[in-house]
């Protein structure tokens, strides 16, 4: 719209010679390039901004946890398979799963540090498979959203000293994930 009220406007100044007339479309349309050049970095500088926004916001994997019945045969499988770092927990007495809680470092590709991880006896039957820890603002917050969403909340908000809260939940297809808030105030 902006583009067609100038080039009206600068034909109208111009008398209809047909030089004037080709230099008016000239100017037109380099007018009209650069509105348009500049609506579309105006548009990508949105999206960036928009789009690093969305994805800081966005709650995403943090750590995982194995439930395991052997401990040592677990960690010496793992250490076998995939070469991680199993460690004791320094603090583990005071952390959920008692003092047997290993903490696994894996690395990536470059070998820097990557997702942790951690390994526990297994607390109870049901407990099956490897559960992701998915860091969110609020565990309070997100567990009414499970329920909300047809999800269920099996372990209530539970407090790992100086360290944060977790919650365990279910989703709609029976999957066990659970959500991590970091506070290190946590008791």
């Amino acid at each position: 719209m902006l583009a067609k009220s100038l080039s009206l406007s600068m034909i109208r100044k111009l008398n209809a010679s047909s030089h004037n007339l080709s230099l008016c479309v000239l100017v037109v349309k380099v007018t009209q390039f650069r509105i348009t050049h500049s609506l579309l970095h105006f548009d990508r500088v949105l999206f960036r901004y928009y789009a690093s926004k969305l994805l800081r916001d966005m709650p995403t994997i943090v750590h995982f946890e194995i439930p395991v019945d052997d401990i040592d045969r677990a960690k010496k499988f793992y250490i076998d398979l995939f070469g991680w770092n199993i460690e004791r927990w320094p603090d583990s007495e005071n952390l959920p799963g008692g003092p047997e809680y290993l903490l696994i470092t894996t690395m990536d590709d470059k070998g820097n540090k990557a997702l942790t991880g951690g390994m526990m006896k297994r607390q109870m039957p049901e407990q099956q498979g490897i559960t992701n820890y998915v860091d969110v603002k609020s565990v309070d917050e997100y567990s009414a959203r499970v329920a909300q969403l047809g999800g269920q909340v099996k372990m209530p908000k539970t407090a790992v000293p100086g360290l944060g809260y977790f919650a365990i939940c279910i989703d709609t297809g029976n999957n066990a994930f659970a959500i991590w808030e970091t506070d290190s105030t946590a008791k």
